[in-house]
């Protein structure tokens, strides 16, 4: 599991595999994150993240709205990733029934980007929390197909 804590001291803790170029769990992770590998978890904890990733099944858990904003690169939407959206959408008025869903989850574009965006009250204005670069438009039924929702 890989932390990304920019709010404080930058910090990340990892568990399982991990590839950042020799850095240990402790140390501070100045720009991108990197990683490869299959079975890692990400979980930023705020602030403004550039991930990139190579490897394949990986979790990349997303920011509330309004705490953090994501810029993933990588072949996230055919690679076996799942957006683990539990925490953004529990800080929000969902009810967690999967007919509602779209009224707080929607995904945008912006050029060749997705762009993936939550609402935190049931219509309200949405607040991109993730860019996934050159991914294109993506449907939502797509994008759910990946992400852990409740």
């Amino acid at each position: 599991m890989i932390f990304v804590d920019r709010v404080s001291l930058d910090r990340m803790a990892v568990l399982g595999p991990f590839e950042n170029f020799g850095r240990k769990s402790t140390d501070r992770v100045p720009g991108p994150i990197k990683f490869a590998g299959s079975g890692s978890m990400i979980v930023n904890q705020g602030g403004t993240d550039t991930l990139t990733d190579t490897g394949s099944n990986n979790t990349i858990a997303l920011p509330p709205a309004g705490q953090g904003l994501d810029t993933i690169n990588g072949s996230v939407l055919t690679n076996g990733d799942t957006f683990d959206l539990r925490a953004t959408l529990a800080a929000t008025t969902w009810d967690q029934q999967l007919s509602d869903g779209a009224n707080y989850l929607t995904l945008g574009t912006l050029g060749a980007n997705a762009l993936v965006q939550i609402s935190t009250t049931s219509g309200g204005t949405p607040l991109t929390v993730a860019v996934l670069n050159g991914q294109g438009a993506v449907s939502l039924s797509a994008f759910i197909a990946h992400a852990l929702l409740t």
